[in-house]
């Protein structure tokens, strides 16, 4: 559960890394503050994919094909892949 709380408080910044490995012996603190980051992570693949789930298709579809936003789309994948 600490873990759990560790890493949904880590998107508020220092309070979550120290929640995520709060009273943890010295040997278990690496491995506390890889599973929080990894419950973050997948938390925020998590959201982002049931987000673009719930759009309507059609205007995923109409973005792509409309001129204006069709060169965007590449740099918007690109800064999320760079931001992780």
């Amino acid at each position: 559960m600490g873990i759990r709380l560790g890493g949904w408080l880590w998107g508020f910044g220092v309070l979550g890394k120290r929640v995520g490995v709060q009273g943890a012996a010295d040997d278990e603190k690496d491995l506390r503050a890889s599973c929080t980051i990894f419950l973050y992570t997948l938390t925020t693949l998590v959201t982002a994919i049931i987000d673009a789930a719930s759009e309507d298709t059609d205007l995923i579809v109409e973005t792509f094909y409309d001129p204006e936003w069709a060169h965007r789309i590449p740099w918007l994948i690109g800064c999320g892949g760079v931001s992780g």
